[in-house]
Formats: structure tokens, C-alpha cells, sequence
């Protein structure tokens, strides 16, 4: 439920895979770049606020808004993949992107430990002996 942010580690890491530079063809003037990186990095804040939204509402105990957080989530890391092909980094913002993972898995790691006591309650009432069957 809790592994989205390994969708955002799958393609946001620093490396990229071999032939996957920009195209000369597409290369926008400096300032277009620079309003796309910002951009870029608005979508990590916009995630990273998700996950601590996500981590408030699993401090409730609110499950159904953790779920809704998630799927908020899967959006915009979908529209980040998209974005991240065409615009790479600098360093410092690289740094900035590091520092708002680090956040996020921290927040990731916080519902997790929530989350646990709520599975073990859903696992234990999968396994109900047969003669406490309702009646």
C-alpha cells in the first residue's frame, strides 16, 4: 500500500540510463529550462507534502484519507516521469531533490509503523475460527 515512493525512486534517481540524453532538437532557451526545473522540483515539494499529509492522516488513524493521499501520490509521480525526461538537475537542485526523498522516505517509514498494529488487526480477522461463525 506504502510502496509508491518506490515508483518515484525508479525514475528519479540520479542516474540515467545509457542513451537517455536530451534530444539537441528539443532544447529550449535558458530561461524556458530554468522555469522547468523549478517546476520539476515543485512536483517533488508537491509530493513530499502529500506524504506528510499522508503521515498527519495516519496519525488520525483517518486510513480512508491515506489511501486518498496515496492515490494523490501515484499522480504526481505519473506527471513527474513524464516531466523528469526532459529536464535535468543542477547540482544544487539536485541536492534539493536529495534532501525531499530523504523526507519523504522518513515519512513513508512513520506510516509504516502506524500502519502495523491496523494489519495485524485486518490479518487476524481473516483468520476467525470456524466456530465463531455468525449466526
Amino acid at each position: 500500500m506504502w510502496f509508491w515512493w518506490k515508483k518515484l525512486l525508479s525514475f528519479c534517481s540520479p542516474w540515467r540510463k545509457a542513451g537517455k540524453k536530451l534530444d539537441p532538437l528539443r532544447i529550449k532557451p535558458c530561461e524556458v529550462v530554468a522555469v522547468q526545473e523549478n517546476r520539476l522540483l515543485d512536483y517533488y515539494k508537491a509530493i513530499e507534502a502529500k506524504s506528510a499529509q499522508m503521515l498527519s492522516a495516519a496519525i488520525q488513524q483517518n486510513w480512508d484519507s491515506v489511501m486518498e493521499c496515496e492515490r494523490s501520490c501515484a499522480v504526481l509521480i505519473g506527471e513527474l516521469r513524464v516531466q523528469s525526461h526532459e529536464v535535468q538537475l543542477t547540482a544544487l537542485q539536485r541536492k534539493e531533490k536529495t534532501r525531499i526523498m530523504q523526507s519523504i522516505l522518513r515519512n513513508d517509514a512513520q506510516i509504516r509503523v502506524l500502519a502495523e498494529p491496523w494489519l495485524a488487526t485486518l490479518e487476524h480477522m481473516g483468520k476467525m475460527p470456524a466456530t465463531s461463525a455468525l449466526h
